[in-house]
């Protein structure tokens, strides 16, 4: 099998479609092929599909592999093996990652350190992004319990889109 083994990352809900060529090295023919699924993580769903069930003297065939992550799915390793009727086999592996939809956020930068005189005002920013992969809907933002610290922000802010950006 090329690649032997293959590593890909699909959001979950989602589907994903990754193939390997199935080689025969000898000059026999091979007949009967069948790729079967050894082992696959919960939640990770497994379609298989060979583009001929025969395989000629030094030829090759194609195998598809459709993979759909359920809600909730954590991915890991699934084990595909191709058998022949005449007995060489082929095992290929795939790992798959599964990003979970949810809204992530973090703050650029994470840590802010900046003095102020008294009876002067300071201002400081950070950016928040959401890395995940859903909108986040309305934040909230929440300062520390003191008299001289305020919000300059819309507050809360509006939803942040994957991806996007918002300067508080």
């Amino acid at each position: 099998a090329s690649p032997a083994s293959i590593s890909f990352r699909l959001p979950e809900g989602s589907s994903l479609t990754a193939s390997a060529t199935i080689q025969n090295l000898s000059d026999a023919p091979l007949s009967g092929l069948t790729a079967s699924v050894i082992s696959a993580p919960p939640g990770l769903g497994v379609t298989l599909g060979l583009s001929s069930n025969s395989l000629p003297g030094s030829g090759s065939v194609t195998l598809s592999c459709a993979f759909t992550a359920a809600l909730g799915s954590a991915g890991g390793l699934v084990q595909v093996r191709v058998t022949t009727f005449e007995g060489p086999l082929a095992s290929i592996y795939f790992s798959a990652g599964v990003d979970p939809l949810r809204p992530a956020l973090a703050a650029y930068p994470g840590e802010l350190t900046v003095g102020m005189l008294g009876q002067a005002q300071t201002s400081v920013a950070f950016d928040v992004v959401n890395v995940g992969a859903i909108p986040t809907g309305p934040i909230a933002l929440f300062l520390p319990a003191a008299p001289w610290m305020q919000l300059a922000s819309t507050n809360p802010m509006p939803s942040l889109a994957p991806g996007e950006t918002n300067r508080v």
